[in-house]
């Protein structure tokens, strides 16, 4: 990995990384955007029948976990959910728990999600000091 030369920041991440989904293990992620089609590539693979793999469906969140910003795919099923749960996008701005199952009876995965809200640490109570006796 390299170091930024001095004087520099990150302006704007033009492409992000892309997270997979591991069966069983969840994902904390904040959802940064909308749901959106992916580009269709030249070389997409064929299905069964010949026709062109259609894109994967994405979306841009932040891993609560490394703070990282990545995109992950949104299967059909977990992009049901959001839309059937958070209408017109309400899933954006939000944090979430997903685990990604897979089901050996059926041909495709299923999803558990969660919403998180952000706990404020817990502060001691401040200390009190007895308070002292006037002189006399």
């Amino acid at each position: 990995m390299s170091t930024m030369p001095a004087g520099f920041k990150v302006s704007k991440n033009v492409t992000l990384p892309l997270s997979k989904w591991k069966n069983d293990a969840p994902k904390f992620l904040k959802l940064e955007a909308p749901i959106f089609l992916g580009k269709q590539i030249d070389d997409s693979k064929k299905n069964a029948n010949g026709e062109t793999q259609q894109p994967a469906h994405l979306i841009n969140c932040v891993d609560l976990e490394t703070g990282e910003q990545i995109q992950v795919i949104v299967a059909k099923v977990l992009h049901s959910t959001l839309d059937e749960e958070y209408p017109e996008n309400g899933y954006v701005g939000k944090a979430f728990a997903i685990t990604q199952h897979r089901d050996p009876g059926k041909k495709y995965n299923t999803f558990s999600v969660q919403e998180l809200e952000y706990e404020q640490p817990q502060t001691a109570p401040a200390e009190t000091k007895p308070a002292k006796a006037p002189k006399a």
